[in-house]
């Protein structure tokens, strides 16, 4: 087996020992989602399932959900760890993915980009297009477009100008509509 199936099958073994082997490039990747986004998706199908034998058939239920929705497919760029996307008005449709506290984020997020906005307008510098912010801890960039506000967590290992990439490139993709699915990863 390989990919989220070998991931699905080793899961509930009981015992077992884990070696961490330095990447081989001859070796194909199999495996686009973030381990963050496995254990979430995984601890959410044991949730509920109640903690019953049935778990791992309602984590491929889970999974099977999950990449079905347009946010899972963000996973597969470099270093995305969480997305939220809050709908234009009047619905301000919430939906997010790798998140424990979406609603908190959105207010955060909603609010940041209003401030931002106003501090363009009094400068006189044009329209909002991205924000960035970096921490050792996290790394996160926000951007308005058509479909409402887009919030993406980044590792903190990434260097500032990949996050810069990766999250024009996502917003292109997201703007225009096309599907995530099919996403390439670099790395």
């Amino acid at each position: 087996m390989t990919g989220e199936a070998a991931f699905q099958r080793i899961l509930p073994w009981k015992t077992g020992s884990f070696e961490l082997l330095p990447a081989d490039p001859a070796r194909a990747r199999t495996i686009f989602t973030s381990y963050q986004g496995l254990l979430l998706e995984s601890a959410q199908a044991f949730d509920e399932s109640g903690g019953n034998t049935s778990f791992f058939a309602s984590l491929s239920m889970t999974q099977s959900k999950s990449s079905a929705s347009p946010l899972a497919g963000l996973a597969r760029f470099e270093g995305v760890q969480f997305v939220l996307t809050v709908g234009p008005e009047p619905k301000n449709e919430l939906v997010s993915w790798g998140m424990e506290s979406p609603e908190s984020v959105s207010t955060w997020m909603q609010k940041s980009l209003e401030s931002f906005r106003a501090l363009g307008d009094r400068l006189h510098v044009g329209q909002l297009q991205q924000v960035t912010g970096m921490s050792s801890q996290n790394h996160v960039a926000l951007a308005p477009c058509p479909k409402g506000e887009l919030c993406v967590g980044f590792r903190p290992a990434l260097l500032s100008e990949d996050v810069r990439e990766s999250m024009k490139t996502i917003l292109a993709k997201w703007a225009s509509g096309i599907s995530f699915s099919n996403s390439p990863s670099r790395g």
